[in-house]
């Protein structure tokens, strides 16, 4: 075994990186709080709110009725798309 020794301005300089890193990384994970997310609803929150299962939310994925951003696995909703669509769907109720 091998014994590496470093005097403690080296180590202090190296702790310090590693919080930096930590931090960094702990703010990647960390939620957005941009405003320009708060636009945006997920699969979950337009299912709720258009009392809808997900497999409807597919469908109307899939025939084009509701545009969608994907990044990675999860999609995502602009508050506008979905406010539109149920101005649509409040219409042909009435009809």
């Amino acid at each position: 075994m091998d014994i590496t020794f470093i005097n403690t301005q080296t180590f202090e300089q190296m702790l310090a990186k590693v919080e930096l890193l930590s931090e960094r990384f702990a703010k990647l994970a960390s939620p957005p709080k941009s405003k320009e997310l708060e636009n945006w609803l997920d699969s979950q929150d337009v299912c709720s709110i258009l009392l809808i299962s997900p497999s409807t939310l597919q469908t109307l994925r899939t025939n084009g009725r509701l545009s969608y951003s994907q990044i990675g696995s999860k999609i995502y909703y602009q508050k506008d798309n979905v406010t539109k669509l149920i101005g649509a769907k409040q219409l042909n109720n009435q009809l």
